[in-house]
């Protein structure tokens, strides 16, 4: 018997691939200007591609990272100063290795530490992670900081089934070494509703992976005429920003 070819992803990855850029293009496509005095809250020691990243006030952001440049570190600056400002929100990051979450983690207690912030010592956790509908509950292991206002810093060592209930700002990290991406966007992309940001930063994994082709799209215009390409000593960041993003549509 002749041996049958796999079928092809490419029609699914192009559905889910539209399916977010009709989320975000709904967006609005002016954006806002960052609030005076945001520049200052920025540490100097970060780099020039570091601070723009963390100076950052779109709804969404997309960081085309190389390894090892610090992205993630400067996102954990971020986190603190989301998490401990007088008005702060919570701060959710999605790794998908232990190691690479527990990393994080030490970084925002270093952060945290750095800034002069009050915060709980960092605790292991479990999150009770269950589908769409509430139901099927698994565990999965997680790290949390907490603040002096009530909020909190929680980094996952996986990628949860759902994220329904959650405010504030969700960290991606290396988004496309994820398991279903479109359906982790999909959930973090609805959560904009309520205020907060979505940031998503990954090095590469292959030509026909979903997060290269919504860099694809956003260098061809296709979210927002903010979107561009930062060049940088040590890495590219390719930023896609949209404000104000009201509803999805699958």
């Amino acid at each position: 018997m002749a041996n049958k070819k796999p079928a092809s992803k490419k029609p699914a990855l192009k559905r889910a691939v539209a399916a977010v850029v009709t989320a975000v293009a709904l967006a609005a496509g002016a954006g806002s200007a960052a609030p005076a005095g945001a520049e200052s809250t920025v540490p100097e020691v970060l780099l020039g591609y570091q601070r723009a990243w963390v100076a950052e006030t779109a709804a969404v952001a997309i960081w085309e990272k190389s390894r090892r440049i610090g992205a993630s570190w400067c996102d954990a600056c971020d986190s603190v100063l989301e998490a401990a400002a007088a008005d702060g929100q919570d701060a959710l990051y999605i790794g998908y290795s232990e190691d690479m979450t527990r990393e994080y983690i030490d970084d925002c207690a270093m952060w945290a530490k750095a800034f002069h912030h009050a915060a709980e010592a960092m605790q292991e956790v479990v999150f009770v992670d269950t589908d769409n509908e509430g139901k099927d509950p698994k565990e999965i292991k997680a790290f949390r900081i907490d603040f002096p206002n009530g909020k909190k810093i929680l980094a996952l060592s996986s990628r949860p089934r759902s994220i329904r209930g959650k405010q504030g700002k969700v960290t991606i990290d290396e988004a496309a070494f994820h398991d279903d991406l479109p359906g982790l966007l999909k959930a973090a992309l609805a959560l904009l509703m309520w205020g907060g940001k979505i940031r998503i930063l990954s090095s590469h994994n292959g030509a026909d992976n979903y997060f290269n082709q919504i860099i694809t799209d956003c260098r061809a215009g296709k979210f927002d005429r903010r979107a561009g390409v930062q060049q940088s000593r040590r890495g590219r960041m390719a930023r896609h920003t949209a404000e104000a993003l009201r509803r999805i549509r699958g």
